[in-house]
């Protein structure tokens, strides 16, 4: 995307993130100082992990819009996901990393067909099978799959289905200061491809107040700053929102709240400004429902900053005082 993109200046050949970690980093570090104060931001998990990695040592050359690996990891490697989401009582998939066939099978029973069966880590998995998951529909097809995972070493969990249309899904997209959310936007999934278990195709702006609470319990939990996107999806059961993953950096949820002038990514950039202000203070939390005029919510907020007047509405949650970067 970023070549076809009249805004690139430059581009480069690189090492490949997950295969030649060490050759990434040299890279950047050659171009440090030439680009000496410039603004580093990971596009995906593979770029992620070394930066965050590497964090303190390119910090020396770039403002690095990742958190520190120790953070980070627990987005990325997801069965720490699940183990503190149990631990801090924020609902999530009933999950279970077998050691062994049998083990899987006795788990299967447990939590009952259809159930999933996907990486610990999602990005190689996908580079390799071009799928995030495996749809498990009877116990045959689990021994099958698990039998073609086994050969390939990599780590899997065996995780009960949620039930409910694509339609369920939801999305929290926040960015974090200190453990206080200064923007909080959240959107509803419409189409999946494939379906039930797939990427977003279709996604709306949409207000989810249900969803703040655990989100940001999470996230305190977690000791993340910055944007992050936190997927969850409603239980056709008991109507619980129960937390599907995070993705510990920017990612194209940053899209839809472009609009309305909610730019995450110059947000990212602005960062170090936003932790020297003021901590935003939670009583003056400001809610606005999917009919509120960009132009009001500027009005309101006093976030003189904030562009895009002419885009109908946006679904949002700002914590002021603070005033958002212009995407102009």
């Amino acid at each position: 995307m970023g070549y076809a993109s009249k805004y690139v200046v430059e581009h480069h050949d690189s090492p490949h993130p997950d295969t030649d970690p060490e050759g990434f980093i040299a890279l950047l570090q050659g171009l440090g100082n030439r680009w000496n104060g410039a603004v580093l931001i990971p596009s995906d998990d593979a770029t992620l992990i070394p930066v965050s990695k590497q964090k303190g040592m390119l910090g020396a050359f770039f403002r690095v819009a990742a958190d520190d690996w120790a953070v980070v990891e627990q987005c990325i490697v997801k069965k720490h996901t699940y183990a503190l989401a149990e631990r801090i009582g924020v609902p999530c998939p009933r999950t279970s990393i077998p050691g062994t066939i049998d083990e899987a099978r006795a788990f299967a029973r447990e939590i009952g067909f259809p159930c999933i069966l996907k990486p610990t880590v999602g990005h190689s998995f996908f580079e390799r099978f071009r799928q995030k998951m495996l749809f498990i529909r009877e116990m045959d097809g689990l021994e099958s799959s698990w039998s073609q995972l086994a050969e390939t070493g990599i780590e899997v969990m065996l995780q009960e289905f949620i039930p409910g249309d694509d339609g369920c899904g939801v999305n929290y997209n926040s960015f974090f200061v200190n453990g206080q959310p200064l923007v909080e936007v959240t959107a509803q999934k419409i189409r999946l491809t494939p379906p039930s278990i797939g990427f977003p195709r279709v996604v709306v702006s949409k207000m989810v107040p249900e969803l703040s609470v655990p989100a940001t319990k999470f996230i305190r939990a977690l000791g993340y700053d910055g944007f992050s996107c936190m997927e969850f999806k409603k239980d056709a059961r008991d109507g619980i929102y129960r937390l599907m993953e995070i993705n510990a950096r920017l990612n194209l949820s940053t899209l839809s709240p472009l609009r309305p002038g909610l730019t995450f990514p110059i947000s990212s950039i602005d960062t170090p400004s936003w932790e020297s202000s003021p901590k935003p203070a939670m009583a003056s939390r400001r809610i606005f429902s999917g009919s509120t005029p960009a132009r009001t919510l500027r009005k309101r907020c006093g976030a003189t900053g904030m562009s895009g007047s002419r885009s109908r509405s946006i679904c949002a949650l700002i914590c002021g005082p603070m005033s958002l970067p212009s995407s102009r």
